[in-house]
C-alpha cells in the first residue's frame, strides 16, 4: 500500500514590487529543518540564504528569489509564516529609562513596508546623455553588505549605465572595471546615490509602552533584520 499523500492548502500573497499575486504555501517539515540550520550559525547571511530557500519552496519557484529585495523576502516570509505556525510572534523589549526587559506579543500582520515602494530602481543622471539606473540591493547583497566596500555595495547595485542609446549592463564588464567607473564619479553623483540607499524600505513596527517598573513611556522600532528569520 502506498503512503496517503497530504493536501497542503495554498493562498496568495500581494508584495509591492512584483507585478502579480504569488501562490504560496505553508512551511514544512522540511522547510523546518532549513530554518535551523540557516539560524546555527548566527549569522545573517546564513539566515537569509535558508530563508530564500524556504520561499522559494513555498512559492512554487514562481519568484525569482535572488531578485528580490529584503523587504520583498522579509515580507513574503513573514506572510508564509503566518500561515504556518500562527499570527503571533514573541519579542523582547528593552525600556528606555530602566533597561527592564519586557515580553510583548505582537501579529505578523502588524509589519508594515516602511519607506517608499512606488518604483524598485532611481535615476542618477550624470550629464544630459549619460547616467545609470540604481536598483535596490537584493536580500543576498544586503546581508553581505558589512563585508563590501562601498562601490562594491554600489557596484552590486547598478541595474545598467547609459550613454545616449547606448546601455551597458553591469555583467558585460568586469567588477574592477565597474568599481574603476564609480571611483570617477562626480560628488554629487554619490550624494544622490547615498540618498538611494538611504531610503531602501524595511519591514517593521514601531511599538509604544509604558514600562511598569519606572513608569516611563517607552518608544521601540521593531526593524532589525534578525527579528524576522527565526
Amino acid at each position: 500500500m502506498a503512503l496517503p499523500k497530504i493536501e497542503v492548502p495554498t493562498f496568495e500573497v500581494e508584495i509591492p514590487g512584483i507585478d502579480k499575486k504569488i501562490k504560496c504555501r505553508p512551511f514544512l517539515v522540511k522547510e523546518d529543518k532549513i530554518l535551523i540550520l540557516g539560524n546555527e550559525s548566527g549569522e545573517l547571511k546564513d539566515k537569509v540564504a535558508a530563508c530564500q530557500q524556504v520561499v522559494e519552496n513555498c512559492t512554487f519557484g514562481e519568484v525569482d528569489i535572488k531578485s528580490l529585495a529584503m523587504y520583498q523576502l522579509q515580507l513574503l516570509f513573514i506572510k508564509i509564516k503566518s500561515k504556518s505556525i500562527g499570527d503571533i510572534l514573541n519579542f523582547v523589549l528593552s525600556c528606555g529609562g530602566c533597561d527592564t526587559k519586557i515580553n510583548y506579543d505582537m501579529n505578523i500582520n502588524d509589519f508594515k513596508v516602511m519607506g517608499s515602494v512606488d518604483k524598485n530602481t532611481e535615476t542618477i543622471k550624470l550629464n544630459d546623455e549619460t547616467g545609470m539606473v540604481l536598483k535596490y540591493p537584493n536580500a543576498e547583497v544586503q546581508s553581505s553588505s558589512s563585508e563590501l566596500s562601498d562601490l562594491d555595495l554600489i557596484s552590486k547595485c547598478i541595474d545598467h549605465i547609459y550613454s545616449g542609446e547606448e546601455i551597458v549592463k553591469p555583467e558585460e564588464v568586469s567588477n574592477e572595471e565597474l568599481v574603476e567607473w564609480i571611483e570617477n564619479l562626480p560628488l554629487t553623483a554619490i550624494e544622490n546615490i547615498n540618498k538611494f540607499f538611504e531610503n531602501v524600505p524595511v519591514i517593521g513596527h514601531t511599538v509604544e509602552f509604558t514600562c511598569k517598573k519606572c513608569e516611563q513611556p517607552s518608544k521601540v522600532i521593531i526593524n532589525g533584520y534578525e527579528h524576522f528569520f527565526v
